[in-house]
């Protein structure tokens, strides 16, 4: 039985802001989400910074200012509310020209007044276990954004270099750092005059769509009294393959796919054309070996770098 489709956008996406998302890896579109859905997921994410997920506990840093959660929808209603039933998995369809549409996972970035903690220069893509060519980043803001407040920045153009970069977050997670096979990104934030940086000042309501494969990130925000509550949902569509490789995100609920199948299943279910008729039913369970698998990683990676520091920091000489 399938379920209550999205909502239908205000709009289409014009074919020139396809043709700059192709161009330049990213476009901002103003009033995706209404007053109503932006009320919604202002109380949403209020709501899970109050009661972060297992994942949230570990990832965010609150004596730093940051409240950063994924797999959010999972837990709480408001969350899969916004996927299933706002226009923007519909908004998602259009800019990936793409007919089948599946939740991937939302991150939840929350920086406060007075944040120390940047969002280092890095790409996803090479930290997911996925392949393929079918899949946006929708990242909205709540509150009013511009640079003073953490406002994302991005490396026009970037997603066309042919390259995959080592990845550094926020937290500096081992794992992903301790990918050697790929190389460090250009120092973007030591020579910003030699890359071509955008930017954009936002309301609520409007939405950043960007590839996975653009260089992006952000300042902490040492404003005062100014908030930065967003979130970025990511969709897939028809050509995406789960692809786990080592060093990439680690899947930590049970979700049944091997090696090459496409997205779908409980922890990534459909939500174009045909939704689950009850959203909320799809609750897959920890996986206890998953967990305990990613334990021992973290260990392994945290031993060798505490062993051989040198190797998951960038070395200066090199960075030009």
């Amino acid at each position: 039985m399938i379920g209550t489709l999205p909502a239908t956008p205000h709009r289409d996406l014009t074919a020139a802001e396809l043709e700059t998302l192709d161009h330049d890896g990213v476009i901002c579109v103003r009033d995706v989400l209404d007053v109503q859905w932006v009320d919604h997921v202002r109380i949403a994410l209020d709501e899970a910074a109050a009661r972060p997920t297992l994942s949230g506990r570990f990832l965010s840093r609150r004596k730093k200012g940051l409240y950063h959660d994924m797999f959010v929808w999972l837990k709480h209603d408001k969350i899969r509310e916004l996927w299933f039933h706002s226009p923007l998995a519909r908004f998602a369809a259009q800019a990936m020209r793409a007919e089948r549409i599946n939740l991937f996972y939302e991150d939840i970035f929350c920086k406060e007044p007075g944040s120390t903690m940047p969002t280092p220069w890095h790409q996803d893509m090479s930290a997911w276990p996925i392949a393929g060519q079918q899949i946006i980043n929708v990242w909205v803001t709540v509150d009013a954004v511009t640079h003073e407040n953490s406002a994302l920045e991005f490396v026009r153009g970037s997603h066309r270099w042919g390259k995959d970069y080592r990845v550094e977050s926020a937290t500096s997670d081992s794992i992903l750092l301790a990918n050697h096979d790929l190389e460090w990104a250009p120092d973007i934030e030591g020579d910003r005059d030699a890359f071509d940086i955008v930017q954009w000042d936002m309301q609520p309501g409007d939405a950043l769509f960007f590839s996975p494969r653009i260089l992006h990130g952000s300042r902490g925000n040492p404003s005062r009294g100014r908030s930065r509550r967003a979130i970025s949902l990511r969709f897939t569509g028809d050509d995406i393959r789960y692809d786990p490789r080592p060093h990439t995100m680690p899947l930590l609920f049970k979700h049944g796919l091997a090696k090459g199948d496409p997205m779908g299943g409980p922890l990534f279910p459909e939500i174009l054309p045909g939704p689950p008729a009850d959203p909320g039913r799809s609750k897959p369970s920890y996986d206890f070996g998953a967990l305990l698998a990613n334990v021992g990683d973290q260990v392994r990676s945290g031993t060798a770098r505490l062993v051989r520091p040198k190797r998951f920091r960038r070395d200066p000489s090199a960075m030009r």
